[in-house]
């Protein structure tokens, strides 16, 4: 399960939600407007010759009156998803509702074929709005476990009984009444679901954090793509694949769709992000969802014309003949959403589902002219209903499962597009197949029929152009009309048959694909608490178990206290109740006024006029580095020693590793916040050095072992307060600088690794740590997760803040408007390219220069290429499924330095994760920065929370939260 938690900590994973008033009435809102939407597709259908009658509507009109609702519906479908997530749900529901039955009574008045068909693509758009919006209202209303799977298949029956139950209740309509009713009936269903909205439906949380449509492009060609494929799908039914206006929109929705996605690869807010879709277990249920369109549409239209022109059925008799599928289906939903789901998983049940429709299909193509109805057609739409009785519950909930709260409506609008464009392609592949193959029936067997015709004539003794030669002659030909029919509906079923148990065969065996692979890196689920399990030995570092089993301590400095801190009265720390400091304009470019917050953070507010007054130098690196060596020469003057110790650390972090400055500078830093905090560190044997380990004790009992790293270029010691603030809330802190970082690179040289398994490792082997909650800072959310993949004596991981592709946050600061092609690019060409575009860069940005020899420095790499190399190792994607611990990504909103869909991505790849929360800080709580700088009190509060929630140990005192865990945005 992956929960959202907006504005405060989710509930986690494996513990109910309490049920909520009003759940009851948000199922029964969604249900209705799904019903309303899918019965629309086929309602009108049955009524088409009575409309055409009345409104005296041509042969080429009538079609229109379909295919505007399905052209507006699935080509709009993905702007009604955009707008979802704009308008909120509240404000989406209402607007769809009302816009619909608005619509449907004027659809229902029309008295001309412009009204009627302006009035149908009115139903489409608002139909558009309405699909995302309900799913995204189940989503929100049943996050995760039994309620939700029962839910979800009443939802997975509803849209497949509803085009079923759409012939019946058209049909009942025209017949009694009028072909208006069918179009009416729809201003009842919406007055009801709106009624039922009035209470229960979740408040609005629309989008003010930026442009409403920051993708237009991506927009326009996803939008354009999905009306030109259902278009020319539409033009295949009505004339046939090979005519020009059939292959030039089909074309032209190739094109688009490639261009889309080729942007949305590129976009930095694209419309619809690509892991929606990327998820192995998501895109399987969007295919089945399309293979449930083909199915149910294409049998139902098939099957009608089979029943009314074969068997002579009235409309209403019609849909009357389709309630075994309708039954079949009702009964087998919700025995499929709850049981078969649960036991056998997404991976089983939508290839056995898509096999069962196949088998229908089978069964449907044995039709003959001496079928009876009883015989031939009950028993494949009754296998039918099942089929689609299994797939639409799990593919429903499994297509929107997983999708953080922002981006529900997009992932619902995947669903709905899958079944529209599925529908549009098993009505025009069975249309045009029928009529090729009716066409060749024909002429296989005219010469024969105008035999059999001839030698009636002779015995009745009647000449052709008489009134019993005419008779004659027109029940043959009408008789091998209809046997032309049925032979060729048989053949579409058959080939429907074909193509579905083809697409349960892939299915199953691309399921078959992923699990290998998943088994093949599986985590070992048995492993000693302590033991870690066995992995490859490395060359270059030796195991921490060969060398010591235990820490070591260094020379103490004078002055410097205990190793491990004893007493309850730690000083300095983060004061989790104060104002936040918010984030102030210190200097127009993002990367110094970041820094310029970082330190002014950790001062407190006076450090601002002090800053402010140094701001104009700031421009330059040089400027930087002088202007805050001035500030800690001026806070030392003052006796502010703590205030000198973070001004010279603000300076030594733009300092250039050769500058003779930066190791006597970084010292006097260590040495004050060592002094000031009463500490002074264990050092790990790791390889041919030592990592440095803070352990601090807790004011109290234990309630749990936090393990804390940062991340690309920072100190152990730069997060002192935080630790002190955690302590103080009994957690017993293990900090440490890992490879590449603090005192591992400064004084034993050890660069930094991807591998973050083996530093982590040997502090839990040297302290004999188990249990624990590891947080990685920075590039080390990413570590952390990479740690958890290996390690399983890490329960809980937070990462602070998520990032899953260090090469890109690198790239995307050269290139922000393509950083994921910019991070291949540089990861794979030739070195001698790399190393030349980024000296180019170099002299164009002091910043960039400055993060190349940095990042060469860290790395122990000499060139920018190498060290881009090393970077793009650093990546999650391979290992995230691993991890088998209770999650938590937190983002900033606004995040300068990590794209905002990294936390997305590492949600989607923790598959198997105990339980998965993740937290976006918003501007408007003075969080939305990288780390959330500026109101660094509000993310350990919601550590805190999130700890307290999914540890049964840190449950037993909750005394430390200082907000309860009442507010739930979750998937």
């Amino acid at each position: 399960m992956l929960m959202s938690l907006e504005p405060t900590v989710s509930e986690p994973i494996g513990r109910a939600r309490p049920a909520r008033s009003h759940d009851h009435l948000l199922a029964a809102g969604s249900l209705i407007t799904q019903l309303m939407i899918v019965l629309d597709m086929t309602i009108i259908a049955v009524a088409l010759p009575s409309m055409q009658a009345d409104l005296g509507l041509t042969d080429s009109q009538r079609p229109w009156a379909v295919t505007a609702y399905t052209l507006a519906n699935g080509g709009l479908v993905l702007f009604g998803g955009r707008l979802t997530t704009i308008l909120g749900i509240r404000r989406s529901y209402w607007i769809g509702q009302t816009g619909f039955a608005a619509a449907s009574l004027i659809a229902g008045l029309a008295s001309s074929f412009p009204v009627l068909v302006g009035a149908r693509t009115a139903q489409g758009a608002f139909a558009a709005l309405l699909g995302p919006t309900a799913l995204s209202l189940l989503n929100t209303a049943f996050p995760d476990g039994p309620r939700r799977r029962r839910v979800f298949a009443l939802f997975g029956a509803t849209a497949g009984v509803g085009a079923a139950a759409g012939l019946l209740i058209g049909g009942a309509l025209t017949d009694w009444f009028s072909w208006r009713w069918s179009l009416y009936v729809n201003v009842l269903i919406a007055a009801i679901g709106f009624l039922i909205g009035l209470r229960g439906l979740p408040t609005s949380k629309s989008r003010h954090d930026g442009p409403a449509f920051s993708d237009l492009l991506g927009l326009v060609l996803g939008c354009g793509a999905c009306f030109s494929a259902v278009f020319g799908l539409d033009r295949a039914e009505q004339t046939s694949w090979t005519s020009a206006t059939t292959i030039g929109w089909l074309s032209a929705a190739a094109v688009l769709a490639v261009a889309f996605l080729l942007r949305e690869r590129v976009a930095t807010a694209p419309t619809l992000p690509l892991w929606i879709i990327s998820q192995p277990a998501r895109a399987a249920s969007y295919a089945a969802v399309a293979t449930v369109g083909a199915a149910q549409m294409g049998g139902a239209v098939y099957l009608t014309y089979y029943l009314q022109n074969h068997f002579g059925y009235s409309p209403l008799r019609t849909g009357i003949a389709f309630l075994p599928m309708i039954g079949a289906l009702v009964v087998t939903a919700p025995l499929a959403g709850q049981y078969l789901l649960r036991r056998l998983g997404t991976r089983v049940v939508l290839p056995l589902g898509i096999a069962i429709e196949g088998a229908a299909f089978l069964m449907l193509s044995r039709i003959e002219t001496t079928s009876t109805y009883a015989g031939a057609v009950v028993p494949g739409i009754i296998v039918l209903g099942i089929g689609i009785g299994c797939i639409m519950p799990a593919a429903i909930n499994t297509g929107t499962r997983g999708v953080p709260g922002p981006h529900v409506g997009l992932a619902s609008a995947v669903v709905t597009v899958g079944q529209q464009i599925g529908a549009s392609l098993g009505v025009a592949l069975l249309a045009t197949y029928s009529t090729s193959r009716a066409d060749d029936y024909v002429t296989d067997h005219a010469d024969t029929t105008r035999a059999a015709a001839g030698q009636a004539l002779q015995q009745a003794q009647a000449a052709p152009d008489s009134e019993a030669g005419r008779t004659i002659i027109a029940r043959f030909t009408a008789d091998l009309a209809d046997r032309a029919q049925v032979d060729a509906f048989g053949g579409g079923f058959l080939l429907m048959a074909r193509i579905l148990a083809a697409a349960a065969l892939l299915l199953a065996l691309a399921a078959a694909i992923v699990l290998i692979r998943r088994r093949r890196t599986a985590v070992p689920s048995s492993t000693s608490a302590v033991e870690s399990p066995a992995v490859p030995a490395r060359p270059d570092i030796a195991p921490p178990q060969a060398r010591s089993a235990s820490a070591q301590t260094r020379p103490a400095a004078p002055g410097a206290g205990p190793a491990t801190v004893t007493r309850t009265d730690l000083t300095h720390p983060v004061d989790l109740t104060a104002a936040p400091m918010g984030l102030r304009v210190f200097h127009p470019n993002t990367d110094i006024n970041f820094q310029a917050n970082r330190w002014a953070e950790a001062i407190g507010p006076r450090s601002v006029p002090e800053i402010r007054a140094v701001a104009g130098a700031l421009g330059s690196l040089p400027g930087w580095v002088a202007s805050f060596l001035s500030l800690a020469d001026a806070a030392r003057a003052d006796g502010r020693r703590l205030d000198a110790a973070y001004y010279d650390r603000a300076a030594e972090f733009f300092m250039p590793p050769t500058d003779a400055r930066k190791a006597p500078t970084r010292s006097r830093y260590v040495d004050v916040m060592q002094e000031v905090f009463g500490l002074r560190p264990l050092h790990v044997p790791y390889g041919s050095g030592s990592l440095p380990v803070y352990d601090i004790a807790p004011a109290g009992p234990a309630m749990s072992t936090w393990v804390i790293f940062g991340g690309f270029d920072s100190y152990i010691e730069d997060y002192l307060p935080m630790y002190a603030a955690l302590a103080r809330r009994g957690r017993r802190v293990v900090a440490f600088d890992g490879p590449g970082q603090g005192g591992a690179l400064m004084d034993d040289r050890i660069p930094m690794t991807h591998e973050w398994e083996w530093p982590v490792r040997a502090v839990l082997d040297s302290l004999g740590l188990a249990d624990i909650t590891l947080m990685g800072i920075s590039l080390g959310g990413g570590l952390a997760i990479r740690a958890a993949a290996f390690e399983p004596r890490v329960a809980r991981v937070i990462a602070f803040d998520a990032m899953d592709d260090f090469a890109q946050v690198i790239t995307g600061r050269v290139a922000p408007l393509a950083a994921g092609p910019a991070s291949l690019v540089a990861r794979h060409w030739p070195t001698r390219t790399v190393d030349a575009t980024m000296a180019r860069l170099a002299r164009r940005s002091a910043v960039i220069d400055w993060g190349m020899w940095q990042g060469m420095h860290v790395t122990g790499t000499t060139t920018p290429s190498a060290f881009l190399r090393t970077a793009g190792r650093m990546r999650t994607a391979a290992v995230a499924e691993r991890v088998r611990a209770d999650v938590l990504l937190l983002q900033g909103a606004e995040d300068h330095d990590v794209p905002v869909e990294q936390m997305h991505r590492q949600a989607m790849t923790l598959r198997h994760a105990r339980s998965l929360t993740t937290r976006t800080f918003t501007a408007a709580e003075s969080c939305a920065s990288h780390c959330q700088v500026g109101n660094i009190g509000l993310a350990i509060r919601t550590m805190l929370e999130w700890e307290t929630a999914v540890s049964p140990m840190s449950s037993a005192s909750s005394a430390s939260s200082t907000s309860g865990l009442d507010s739930t945005d979750g998937l």
